[in-house]
């Protein structure tokens, strides 16, 4: 290099400044270019994490997402468990409909007329009365209507 960026300047004249030579210029502008490459390897590591960071950002998005799933699931799980205790309210129901059937027997079986009287008694003990069955009277089996 033949004249340094640097010049001291008196009347008017221009001379090159007289500390630095062409070696020590060299030095320092190795030793900036040297700097200048470690910025540039700082920026190249600024943009991986720059990367890294939207990587990041699409991760939190992702498990936002996964935390919506997981509260469907909750809630799914609450149905699943709604419908469990609806099918037992309907077991429940069916039973309170053999159990109306069953009194709707009892309350036909009330109605009818058993013939009453010394001497009358079902053919069979314990079965109820039907104008089918027959029953004695004075030992002889007579039907009931």
């Amino acid at each position: 290099m033949e004249y340094e960026d640097d010049y001291r300047g008196g009347g008017g004249d221009i001379e090159p400044d007289s500390d630095l030579d062409d070696t020590e210029s060299e030095s320092q502008l190795s030793q900036w270019l040297g700097e200048l490459e470690n910025y540039a390897k700082w920026l190249g590591e600024l943009e991986n994490y720059a990367k890294w960071l939207g990587e990041l950002e699409n991760y939190a998005k992702w498990l936002g997402e996964l935390e919506n799933y997981a509260k469907w699931l909750g809630e799914l799980e609450n149905y699943a468990k709604w419908l469990g205790e609806l099918e037992n309210y309907a077991k429940w129901l069916g039973e309170l409909e053999n159990y109306a059937k069953w009194l709707g027997e009892l309350e036909n079986y009330a109605k009818r007329k058993v013939p009453s009287g010394p001497g009358i008694a079902p053919l069979n003990p314990g079965e109820y009365a039907s104008p089918k069955k027959y029953f004695t009277v004075n030992g002889e089996p007579e039907a009931c209507f």
